[in-house]
């Protein structure tokens, strides 16, 4: 009993590091125009069309009167 516990603990263990080994972190930001692209697939944040909304949304992230 106790060997297949320790067994399960080290599987767990095991798998845990190899998700965060895997892990990538992604863009530093996410911005998605959900009139054209409701599933959210494409990112936006980099494209400078969706410049003058990212800043509005940036500074409302940042109102203290937010919460």
């Amino acid at each position: 009993m106790l060997t297949k516990l320790i067994l399960a603990m080290k599987t767990t263990l095991v798998a845990t590091i190899v998700n965060v080994i895997q892990f990538k972190p992604g863009p530093a930001e996410e911005h998605y125009d959900l009139i054209n692209d409701p599933y959210e697939v494409n990112n936006v944040a980099s494209a400078a069309i969706y410049l003058s909304a990212l800043i509005e949304h940036r500074k409302a992230m940042n109102d203290p009167r937010r919460i």
